[in-house]
């Protein structure tokens, strides 16, 4: 077995890593010609890190996001309440529920309507929660070739979106694809939720999705707060990609105020720093960085400024990856495999699968 030498050092996890015999150390670099070579470090106090070889194209990638979680876990962080916490993992629940083809009781609430432009492909839902005295507009991420060809329009034009006034000096312009399929939909959501308010006026208003959705909630949210100025709203984006230019950072921060935005990034999600900010995207705040699992509120990094260094920025985009795909302990998956035994279960009692998922959507 060929063994190289790799160099790095990471002492401030306490550890350094360098090639030592594996008879007698947490870590191995273990090389077949043919194969990539294989990092194993088992006691760096923070997690187990699998990294590709040095002479593999993702080894510089790989050990620098590693080094920036571990120095991330040894600096100065504000958690967050676990009142916060809950408040992740219900929207996140919604916004995961959003793929799902068919959610007739939302987290058993009610159902106003389903959205769906079938020339923008844009869908989501719009749910009524009594119980929280909530108006939830939730929409769906991404889910097709579709909406991947539409990710990629980095592209960036002047903001324009319905009952949202700007004056020229602003300087808005927004993700053309994002905007786009934001106003396709935008008057249905307009008019429901004025009908939904109009019923029950002391609700409050949240605006939530993930990944592609998460992007339209943040749009959302600045169409929401300005067509409806006197209600409440709240915006939690989880995977959200830069969606406009620092001129729409500065609106959203604006119309719907730091303090009520909640832009959720899990451990190494490569999206949020996918779209680049050297074509002219910036983030708007407040970014909370799930900096490694499990997700708990210490776990959860309350960041500083737009674009923190020291929270998700601080790791090498890799794009749609395992990190983008699940948040405190949801993801796609877990909603298709509800439905998948939803199905299953209404062989045998002939009612519709809807009724039995819920607790993903």
């Amino acid at each position: 077995m060929h063994r190289a030498r790799l160099v790095a050092d990471a002492s401030i996890c306490g550890t350094s890593l360098f090639d030592k015999d594996a008879r007698d150390s947490p870590y191995s670099l273990n090389h077949k010609p043919g194969r990539l070579d294989v990092l194993y470090v088992r006691d760096t106090g923070l997690f187990s890190l699998i990294m590709f070889s040095p002479r593999s194209a993702f080894a510089l990638t790989a050990l620098l996001t590693s080094v920036a979680l571990c120095l991330a876990s040894h600096t100065t962080k504000r958690s967050i309440a676990s009142a916060l916490l809950s408040d992740f993992e219900l929207y996140t629940r919604y916004s995961f529920g959003a793929y799902l083809p068919v959610c007739s009781t939302p987290l058993g609430n009610t159902l106003i309507v389903q959205f769906n432009n079938e020339t923008t492909d844009t869908q989501g839902f719009i749910t009524r929660d009594d119980a929280r005295r909530e108006i939830v507009v939730t929409f769906r991420g991404s889910s097709s070739l579709q909406d991947l060809i539409r990710d990629n329009d980095w592209t960036l034009i002047p903001y324009t979106s319905p009952g949202v006034s700007i004056s020229q000096e602003e300087n808005v312009t927004a993700h053309r694809g994002f905007i786009n399929a934001y106003n396709s939909v935008a008057p249905t959501i307009i008019s429901t939720v004025r009908a939904q308010l109009t019923a029950y006026p002391s609700y409050t208003l949240i605006s939530t999705g993930h990944s592609l959705g998460a992007a339209l909630a943040s749009l959302g949210g600045v169409s929401l707060v300005s067509n409806f100025p006197g209600t409440s709203l709240k915006v939690y984006t989880f995977g959200q990609p830069r969606t406009g230019n620092q001129g729409y950072a500065t609106l959203a921060e604006n119309r719907v105020g730091a303090d009520n935005i909640y832009r959720v990034v899990h451990t190494y999600d490569g999206v949020p720093t996918l779209v680049p900010e050297a074509l002219g995207f910036r983030h708007h705040l407040t970014e909370y960085w799930n900096l490694q699992d499990p997700s708990s509120a210490d776990n959860v990094k309350v960041c500083d400024g737009e674009e923190d260094p020291t929270c998700s920025e601080s790791i090498p985009t890799t794009g749609i990856n395992a990190a983008h795909l699940q948040y405190f302990g949801y993801s796609e998956l877990t909603s298709f495999k509800q439905l998948f035994s939803a199905r299953i279960r209404c062989a045998y009692t002939n009612m519709p699968p809807a009724l039995f998922v819920t607790s993903a959507c």
